[in-house]
């Protein structure tokens, strides 16, 4: 990795963080575009992740987490006492069997990872 391309990730990831550090602010959206990927993160509301860092334990009301890597699209909302998820492949609906839980997974690590 040269150092272009590292300045350019510490960037991103300093960015991202202070997005997801403010998450009490409604209707936010960033943009993040390289070679390599197109990110798109839109959020509002209040969200409060697990303790143990594995994903969100709640989403206000007004709430939710939009989340787009390329051709993957995450919604995140609330739910009856719970979060939902929903997953999206192509443009398709995927389903959250194993493989669509991992890809759920790798989508909810980099979003707290930015948050943290």
């Amino acid at each position: 990795m040269n150092f272009s391309i590292k300045r350019r990730f510490l960037i991103l990831s300093f960015a991202l963080s202070c997005l997801f550090l403010s998450c009490h602010r409604p209707g936010k959206t960033v943009i993040v575009q390289n070679g390599h990927f197109k990110l798109k993160v839109e959020y509002a509301g209040t969200i409060t992740y697990k303790p143990d860092g594995t994903g969100i334990e709640k989403i206000s009301p007004d709430g939710y987490v939009h989340y787009r890597k390329n051709e993957i699209k995450v919604l995140i909302k609330p739910g009856w006492n719970s979060v939902r998820y929903e997953l999206y492949k192509s443009g398709d609906k995927y389903p959250l069997n194993n493989i669509g839980k991992k890809i759920l997974a790798d989508a909810l690590k980099e979003i707290i990872s930015y948050g943290q």
